[in-house]
């Protein structure tokens, strides 16, 4: 009985093994389509997921406490004194480096806006 249980063990831990790589790389693969925005180009409409440290450590927005937050965007966890984190951590916006902000958004353009009525979109001439 001991030996069948063992074998059952050593035959169980190669596929335990093989799962907790692929949950990684699925964690790799979400975290690598994220883009880094510097934190002097953020605005008050840059939808960023989480923010990179100069140490490089990723940290996600849903980390950040949400104490007298409105809507918890970047640009006004940037603009706290210090960033308290849920693990306890205390970080201060001069530290982070980088926003991550996902490949499929847009970046925020000017007070560009659509043509109304009978006005026409500039063409260019080349």
């Amino acid at each position: 009985m001991k030996r069948l249980l063992k074998l059952l063990i050593l035959a169980l831990i190669p596929f335990a093994m093989m799962a907790s790589e692929s949950i990684a790389s699925d964690k790799y693969k979400k975290l690598a389509k994220l883009k880094q925005v510097s934190t002097t180009q953020v605005t008050a409409r840059t939808v960023a997921k989480g923010m990179e440290t100069f140490y490089g450590e990723r940290i996600s927005l849903r980390e950040v406490k949400k104490r007298w937050f409105r809507k918890k965007t970047i640009k006004e966890v940037l603009s706290r004194e210090e960033i308290e984190l849920s693990n306890g951590q205390i970080l201060y916006p001069n530290e982070i480096e980088f926003a991550l902000v996902p490949k499929y958004a847009r970046p925020p353009k000017g007070d560009e806006k659509a043509p109304k009525g009978d006005e026409k979109a500039p063409k260019e001439d080349d």
